[in-house]
């Protein structure tokens, strides 16, 4: 003969407060991703712009005064470049997904 078994499942308001405020948030995750995907793309177009006219002024002050560029306005270009190209991967992952 089997084994007889019990499963206790605890009813505390705690427990349940933090499993719906879980599954809430991840549905609004979904309900919302509309909204942060367009979100998304006009910070990706903003940062973009400011990469753009950051980097031209820096070549125009480099050919005028044969001036270095620093290297923190060359870290901060180099880190544009890569949050752009992961919001790109993160776009197209989430084309995949719908």
């Amino acid at each position: 003969m089997g084994n007889i078994f019990s499963v206790s499942i605890s009813c505390d308001p705690t427990a349940n407060f933090c499993c719906w405020g879980f599954l809430s948030q991840q549905a609004n995750y979904i309900r919302k991703f509309g909204e942060n995907r367009e979100a998304l793309d006009r910070s990706l177009q903003e940062l973009t712009a400011l990469k753009n006219d950051l980097v031209r002024r820096v070549e125009v002050a480099e050919l005028q005064t044969s001036m270095m560029r620093l290297d923190q306005v060359q870290l901060w270009i180099k880190k544009a470049e890569t949050i752009e190209t992961r919001v790109r991967e993160v776009k197209n992952c989430a084309d995949r997904e719908i």
